[in-house]
């Protein structure tokens, strides 16, 4: 069983209040206590605070000061995304206090703001943000670090949304304020200036919270904001806690979940009919064990719960571990398949994670989707259509209002060594096709290593979520682009893809050989698998393959002929701009 009796949630206590007081003097810790932590779950919490907790007991050692290839490649520019922006811009921090990481971005018209974990203030703080008035052109880093003052120590671990009914930004982390380890509050009315509210939850051992607000008008739970997390000195469950006023006041905990095996929290969403879904995963016995998707759904605000599984067991991404976790390198970037969830219209929800390729490919994208609100679910499918065995991994996705779907993730097809690149995925029809997949980022990068002795030595952030807002998709990620005394560091970077479908564009040109005219034909986007008519003068006059190329042997050998072509693709009938052929006088 995994209940946690009461006289243990007391030890824990103690525990989290003995690390705090005594600092740097992690000799001190009682043996008696650091006994239970196995017990109590320690080795399996994603946080900075349980990191403390495990050195102090001398159960990991402080990282090694940490090398990292200072190489940045840049590719063309590509058809996915702007120009990537930076967006800690507060000055990088002193090394090797300099890591950011582990992101979540939200838009509400022009403002965007971005939470991250930043270990600049390592030990009393390790929460960041900034912030965009120009949807993503432009960012300021919130150097006043309003999320480290009003609730103890903040540990990170971020959820950032807007309450569109109470007109209010929330912002959510780990605080010791709250319990010793629970989940603190922070509250704004424009996404710039910040105070410190209510304790969402008081625990003395919260960890991989996340969050989302209900903003669909006609839902009968519009405005909640939820928050769930796993509570490790509650039998490690996961709980959900809502507020109905703006983040001011919440309700009681209330669990979700009793499996005797651990499920992961992963991520919480809501449908716009209003039912609640939180993304859970069954790690097994950690490490590269076996993994099972679930999801709970609940159709009363979050008040109840059922649980659904998502598909069967598959095996875990990564070469390698790091403690209880996969990593995704060498000891390195620890990533369980961690996905993320969200919801379109007409009952569509989709999910997006991480597993073992085939092989020997340590890592690829999957896909699932329910069409009965969250009932059943489909096959997975893979997302990235490269051939190799390079890695993918650590999904992001988000859903627009009228179903379309991006999935953004880290992604090594193109780089050598451990370099890697964001990569990204678009669906115009609630999942039914795709798009080709395609880089966002304009550079690759470099593996940025964790040298802060603050925070642990695998890290690179458990998970980044993504947003759309009907007329883009804002994506944050880890780049190791930026040098900070020589070396790599994980730094959080910026890109907006454009919402709805690519227009489909036509060239071609003319050419003639021995007298015979042809006709070469490039169009984009590509949708895989799909095909279109290729159509001369209004005449259809070839179905081909969707690759975004054909050459057409016209045959004429005549003087001043002119020929205007389109492509229509032949599942959805979406055509491309008309383009001219002509040729002059032989």
């Amino acid at each position: 069983m995994r209940r946690t009796v009461s006289i243990l949630r007391f030890v824990l206590s103690l525990l989290v209040f003995t690390v705090c007081s005594l600092g740097a003097a992690f000799a001190q810790t009682p043996p008696n206590i650091c006994d239970l932590i196995d017990q109590l779950g320690i080795p399996k919490q994603l946080n900075a605070h349980a990191y403390e907790i495990l050195v102090a007991c001398g159960r990991v050692p402080p990282p090694p000061p940490a090398s990292s290839s200072s190489a940045v490649s840049f590719s063309n520019p590509t058809n996915l995304g702007g120009v990537d922006q930076d967006v800690v811009l507060g000055g990088e921090g002193t090394y090797p206090h300099v890591t950011q990481s582990e992101t979540q971005i939200w838009t509400e018209g022009t403002t965007s703001v971005v939470a991250y974990n930043d270990s600049r203030t390592a030990g009393s703080c390790y929460a960041g943000a900034s912030y965009s008035t120009d949807r993503g052109a432009t960012w300021t880093d919130m150097n006043s670090r309003p999320f480290c003052s009003g609730d103890g120590t903040n540990y990170g671990d971020p959820v950032v949304v807007y309450d569109k009914k109470h007109t209010r930004w929330l912002a959510g982390f780990l605080a010791t304020g709250c319990g010793g380890q629970g989940i603190g509050i922070w509250s704004s009315v424009d996404g710039i200036n910040w105070s410190a509210g209510s304790c969402a939850h008081t625990g003395s051992s919260d960890d991989r919270q996340s969050g989302w607000v209900d903003n669909t008008p006609t839902s009968p739970f519009y405005g909640r904001v939820y928050l769930t997390w796993n509570d490790f000195a509650l039998g490690q469950f996961i709980f959900v806690t809502f507020s109905d006023d703006g983040g001011v006041t919440w309700s009681g905990a209330l669990q979700v979940e009793s499996n005797a095996a651990f499920i992961r929290n992963v991520q919480v969403t809501t449908g716009p009919n209003g039912t609640v879904f939180v993304a859970g995963m069954d790690e097994g016995s950690g490490g590269l064990s076996s993994r099972l998707n679930y999801v709970f759904r609940s159709t009363n605000g979050g008040t109840s719960w059922s649980q659904i599984q998502m598909g069967s067991s598959f095996a875990a991404p990564g070469s390698s571990t790091c403690g209880y976790f996969a990593a995704m390198f060498p000891s390195y970037w620890r990533h369980m398949g961690w996905g993320d969830i969200g919801a379109g219209p007409s009952g569509v929800i989709h999910y997006a994670y991480a597993q073992h390729g085939a092989g020997t490919d340590t890592g690829d994208i999957y896909y699932t989707r329910s069409t009965d609100d969250g009932l059943t679910w489909s096959a997975a499918t893979r997302l990235n259509t490269d051939s190799g065995i390079r890695l993918q991994w650590q999904p992001a996705l988000s859903v627009s209002p009228a179903g379309h779907v991006f999935v953004s993730w880290y992604d090594a097809r193109n780089t050598t060594g451990n370099d890697y690149e964001r990569w990204g995925r678009l669906s115009n029809d609630n999942g039914v096709t795709w798009q080709a997949d395609d880089v966002i980022s304009d550079a690759s990068s470099p593996l940025p290593l964790q040298p802060d002795p603050n925070v642990q030595p695998c890290y690179a952030g458990d998970y980044d979520r993504s947003f759309a807002d009907g007329t883009a998709f804002f994506i944050s990620w880890v780049d190791g682009r930026t040098l900070i005394s020589g070396n790599s560091q994980q730094d959080v970077f910026f890109d907006k893809v454009p919402d709805g479908p690519q227009p489909l564009t036509l060239t071609a040109t003319g050419y003639r050989v021995k007298g015979t005219e042809f006709a070469d034909l490039s169009w984009s986007p590509t949708v895989p698998g799909g095909n279109v008519n290729i159509i001369r003068d209004s005449i259809t006059i070839a179905t081909a393959t969707d690759t975004g190329a054909y050459t057409d042997n016209i045959g004429a050998k005549g003087n001043n002929d002119t020929y205007v072509y389109q492509v229509c693709r032949v599942e959805t009938g979406e055509c491309s701009n008309l383009a001219t052929v002509k040729f002059g006088t032989k």
